[in-house]
This record gives C-alpha cells, structure tokens and sequence, in this order.
C-alpha cells in the first residue's frame, strides 16, 4: 500500500507519509518487542510480524487489528513455539513460520491451524534449529544450524 514496515528491538514502525504508527507491546495487541522479521502477505492486506519469545502475529494495515498466534499444548493445531526466526507464504497463500529451536509450521489459512515439520522427526532434518527458509517453486529450501540447505517438495 506504499507504506515502509520497519522492525525493531523496539516494535513495529509503519511510515506512510501521513500518518506514522508504532506498534509496542505495552500499546498495542503485539505481545513483544523484539521483531526478528516482517512479512508483507502477497494476497491480504497483512504485515506478519515473528517476534523473538512472544509467536506469530499478523497486523491487518486496512482495519488495525492485531492477532497473535502462540503455543496452546491443549491445541496440537497452534503454532510450535515462540521464537519464530522467518516467515515466507507458498504459491496457495499459506502462510510458513519457522521458530528457531523447533523446526517449521504451515499456517492454513482456510482453517487457522499449523501443520509441524519438526527437526529430527521430520525426514532430512539433522538438528532443531532452522535459521532461514524460502519457498520457490513448491520446493521448500531450509538452512539448518551447522548443516547444508535442504529441499523438500
């Protein structure tokens, strides 16, 4: 929408020439400062925000309303963990988070609920902690710690 998304140790910052907004914990629905990387969704007006030890959340720039996803060990549906590192959507709109101790999950969209590829229970996982990840073509490329890029269909 032509705005600049800016993600801090700090919050949220948006700039659009007219108005400028901040995103806190303390004053908005984030339930953290600590952004390790935005997203801006291809097909909704959403900004995804990973946030280091506070999950998931998704800034609708249109309406202003703020929803986090966060673990729920009732919810086997809900997201992993936490500390999600990276965010990235595949070629149908959902949306992918990886966390930086338990591997990747897949947002549908359609149903709300995360599907989890976790490290060492998934095939050609050789350890937890997955630094970045890119979606290409339904291929899923992913950089481990201390291991090679892999790529699964």
């Amino acid at each position: 929408n032509g705005s600049v998304w800016v993600g801090t140790e700090e919050g949220v910052n948006c700039f659009d020439c007219i108005d400028n907004t901040t995103y806190y914990k303390h004053s908005s629905e984030l339930r953290g400062n600590e952004v390790n990387f935005l997203y801006a969704d291809r097909i909704r007006p959403y900004i995804w925000v990973a946030v280091r030890h506070a999950g998931l959340s998704r800034i609708n720039y249109e309406s202003g309303e703020i929803v986090t996803y966060f673990p729920d060990k009732e919810n086997p549906g809900s997201i992993i963990n936490d500390d999600i590192t990276y965010v990235d959507q595949d070629e149908n709109g959902d949306i992918w988070a990886s966390s930086f101790s338990r591997g990747i999950d897949k947002l549908d969209m359609e149903k709300g609920t995360f599907t989890h590829y976790i490290p060492l229970e998934t095939k050609g996982f050789s350890n937890h902690s997955v630094h970045a990840f890119k979606i290409h073509e339904n291929h899923l490329y992913i950089g481990l710690l201390f291991d090679i890029i892999l790529s699964l269909s």
